[in-house]
């Protein structure tokens, strides 16, 4: 019975480390930096049908993907 227990224990720790992960990895595909230079964010292109939307970030455009 200890043993079962101990099992659904990992299997649980396991799902959320699998979530955790899967959810950081996301974050960090979320955006893509460009080489169009910027000073402010309306030197930007502008965003079509709300697929994603850019912003002037360290004096260059990132593409923010939805």
């Amino acid at each position: 019975m200890q043993n079962k227990k101990n099992m659904t224990n990992i299997d649980v720790f396991v799902y959320a480390l699998i979530i955790f992960l899967f959810t950081f990895l996301n974050e960090l595909s979320a955006y893509k930096t460009t080489t169009i230079p910027c000073g402010v964010n309306r030197d930007c292109p502008s965003a079509e049908k709300g697929q994603f939307w850019w912003q002037c970030r360290e004096k260059f455009c990132v593409k923010y993907y939805l």
